[in-house]
Order: C-alpha cells, then sequence, then structure tokens
C-alpha cells in the first residue's frame, strides 16, 4: 500500500514538473522577482536595507575626500534620477560620481597616497577599497574607478551585522564608480563636462549634502539619459 502511494506521489510530482516547463511557470514566476540591477540578487527588506546602508557610508566616505581635495562633482545617472524623483529606485544597488575633468590632476594625487593591499587598494584610514585602476590615470581617463567599502572598519553596527550575513551573497558587487566628466563610452559613460558651466546645487541625499547639477542641467541630462518622461517610473 506504501510503495503504491509512493508510486502516485512521484508520478504526480513528475506530472507538475512537465506542465510547469510546458507553460513556463517558473520562467514566469522568477521573472516576477525583483532583483538588484548590478548584482542580480533579490530584493527583500533586509537586503534593500543592507544595501541602503552600504551605499550611504559608501558616499558618505568618498565625498569627504572630495570635499578636502576640492574637487568639483556631482551625483549622476540613476542617483540623480532617484534624488529628482524624490523616490527610492531599489533596484539601482551602485553609486555614480562624475568629477570635473579640470580636477583630475587634484584626484590624482589623493591616489597616489593610496597603499596596494592585495589586489586592491587602500585609503590612510582602511576605510575605502579602490580597484586595481588606482595609480594609472590613463585608465581612470578612459573609464574611471571603482571604489567599495572596507565594512569591518565601518563604525556601523547594523551594516556589520547585515554585511556578515550577505557579503557572500553580494560578492562585493556594491560599489561607487568615480568617473571624469569627460569620459566618453558609447553606451556607458557619455561627456557631460558642459554640466559644470551651470552653478551646481547642494543637496540631502542619503543623508550626504551632495553636490547635484543644476536644475536646468539636471533637466537636460536626465531627458538624455531616460526620456522626456523621466519622471514617471517604468
Amino acid at each position: 500500500m506504501i510503495y503504491i502511494k509512493v508510486v502516485i506521489l512521484v508520478f504526480l510530482v513528475i506530472v507538475l514538473i512537465v506542465i510547469c516547463k510546458k507553460h513556463n511557470i517558473y520562467e514566469q514566476y522568477n521573472n516576477t522577482i525583483t532583483k538588484f540591477q548590478h548584482t542580480n540578487v533579490v530584493i527583500t527588506d533586509d537586503t534593500l536595507l543592507y544595501v541602503k546602508l552600504y551605499k550611504k557610508a559608501l558616499l558618505y566616505y568618498t565625498i569627504q575626500i572630495l570635499d578636502k581635495y576640492n574637487i568639483k562633482y556631482f551625483l549622476s545617472n540613476g542617483n540623480l534620477l532617484e534624488y529628482t524623483r524624490g523616490k527610492t529606485i531599489k533596484q539601482d544597488d551602485d553609486v555614480d560620481i562624475r568629477i570635473y575633468d579640470k580636477d583630475f590632476d587634484k584626484w590624482m594625487k589623493y591616489c597616489m597616497t593610496l597603499k596596494k593591499w592585495e589586489n586592491k587598494y587602500v585609503d590612510k584610514d582602511n576605510i575605502l577599497l579602490f580597484d586595481d585602476r588606482a595609480h594609472n590615470s590613463n585608465r581612470q581617463l578612459y573609464n574611471g574607478i571603482q571604489i567599495t567599502l572596507n565594512v569591518p572598519n565601518i563604525p556601523n553596527n547594523k551594516l556589520n551585522k547585515l554585511h556578515s550575513i550577505y557579503k557572500s551573497v553580494f560578492n562585493n558587487g556594491i560599489h561607487l564608480d568615480l568617473v571624469p566628466s569627460n569620459c566618453e563610452i558609447h553606451k556607458v559613460w557619455k561627456n557631460q563636462s558642459y554640466i559644470f558651466t551651470d552653478k551646481l546645487r547642494k543637496v540631502s541625499y542619503l543623508n550626504t549634502k551632495v553636490s547635484v547639477p543644476s536644475k536646468k542641467m539636471t533637466h537636460i541630462v536626465l531627458t538624455q539619459d531616460y526620456g522626456r518622461d523621466y519622471i514617471t517610473p517604468l
């Protein structure tokens, strides 16, 4: 009797699998799951909080450096769009900063103070990690540099706790792209040095005072990047 029940159960499971494959049920279900843009990690309340805390710290410590070295910059791409909409873009798991190309030498002066650590470079406070382009000005002029956090050294208990859980899941994929304003790579970066011809604004984003383009320039660049109806989420 038990044997018959097992056979029937196995048969029903096989039938269910066949039906799911035939009607692409798994694929349809998977497409309804919202994931982060770059890391492809499923968005939950905890992963969303982790990304927010990580980005907040990453932005804060990077802006401190830019302000210290008097380097002009502006928040760009999805972050500028998010600020302008006044609504969180949940899928966005990185930060984009464009620095004024005429201040690039100031930035490289800072980069040359970074120390090599394994396959990355680290700042003197051992908080920010920079990829292997740190000491190479030509490579940075071509497509910028990526910055991540050395989270255990961040004085934020909540971030540290979540990092211990999700570090391997995100695989250090959350990052900040810092790119010269005159960098131009098709479908990746556009030359946006013209934005500095207008006075930048200081606003609060992720609880950090940051520079963004003037309202006029913000409208121009977001229209170019996301279309005339950029204010309306897709």
